[in-house]
């Protein structure tokens, strides 16, 4: 396990050991939580060895990350998992702890017949227009100045964006802020908001499902759902130095640039100044109550956690470990 996730976890501890309350779950042998949609199927793949391993059933109910944070905090769910990373004072006044777990690609995906896979371009100044609604036909000269040589359809722009309250959408509207001051002063960042245009679609799946059956789609996705959903992804600017695919390699490029690290752990890495780095890249994060919750149920949160950010299982997820640059342990 790395030094900076064991360090959380022996915190969290702490604020843990001292509480005596009665009435858990653990003590029938479930553990719920619920929370982001991103890491629910990353969730269900650990289920089973979590189960076998330790005796206690798991209840994970992929609600996005918004309403994950909300049933942790007024305790009907033992942990929450959220892209959306909350602030010291947010931390204070819900009394929780985040720690962070590993990282996901965030991805623009496309549905554009004759349009391969990683073929389309989009600069940052085409993306933000889009999502906008500035952008209304897909060979718009913004679009066509980047994509020479692609056969890009004749087909209007649809715009699909999550409905729900979403971390997915709290990182892709940082991304936007960022890459346009337009949108940045109209509409900012949130994880749910009045976009501009386009239609709504609740959860990843339902908004992959919508693009599905609608040439010139457009929306944004974690990166596995993304591929299981057979969407094309899109490159874009990296960096100041052409663009980039997303890819394992292009999201640990992007590791090299986050921030130093908070006390909260508090952290967005969008637009990272290193060529060849993906742009778009969200922190996983655990969220565990600091207190109403006996010991035995605060082990069996960290006993989740930990197989979460060390299982060997990342890579197949798409997932990086929070530590990048060096291999998870796995907790005995």
């Amino acid at each position: 396990m790395s030094m900076s996730i064991a360090r959380n976890l022996s915190v969290l501890a702490v604020w843990v050991s001292a509480t005596t309350l009665s009435g858990t779950s653990v003590g029938q042998g479930l553990l719920r939580g619920a929370g982001s949609t991103m890491s629910a199927n990353y969730v269900e793949a650990s289920r089973p060895a979590f189960q076998a391993r330790y005796g206690i059933k798991l209840q994970y109910d992929a609600v996005g990350s918004g309403e994950g944070i909300r049933r942790v905090a007024r305790g009907s769910v033992d942990f929450a998992l959220t892209d959306v990373p909350l602030t010291e004072f947010e931390l204070e006044q819900l009394n929780v702890t985040q720690t962070p777990l590993f990282y996901c690609g965030v991805v623009v995906v496309v549905n554009l017949p004759g349009v391969r896979d990683g073929e389309l371009r989009l600069s940052n100044r085409a993306v933000s227009a889009i999502f906008a609604g500035d952008i209304k036909r897909w060979r718009d000269p913004e679009v066509m100045q980047s994509n020479e040589g692609v056969n890009v359809p004749d087909l209007p722009v649809i715009v699909v964006h999550r409905a729900d309250t979403s971390g997915t959408s709290f990182i892709f509207t940082s991304f936007l802020s960022g890459a346009s001051e337009v949108w940045a002063n109209r509409y900012g960042l949130g994880s749910r908001l009045s976009w501009p245009t386009g239609q709504a679609a609740e959860g990843g799946a339902g908004m992959r499902d919508a693009m599905r059956g609608q040439p010139g789609a457009i929306g944004y996705l974690e990166y596995g759902n993304a591929l299981n959903g057979g969407l094309a992804t899109v490159q874009l600017a990296s960096g100041g130095a052409g663009f980039v695919r997303p890819s394992r390699q292009s999201f640990r490029l992007a590791l090299t640039a986050r921030p130093a690290e908070r006390a909260s752990h508090y952290q967005l890495l969008t637009h990272a100044a290193v060529a060849g780095a993906w742009p778009i890249m969200a922190t996983e994060y655990g969220i565990i109550p600091r207190a109403e919750r006996t010991k035995p149920q605060y082990d069996a949160v960290l006993r989740f956690l930990r197989l979460l950010a060390d299982s060997p299982t990342l890579a197949d997820f798409h997932f990086v470990p929070y530590d990048a640059n060096g291999a998870l342990d796995h907790v005995e």
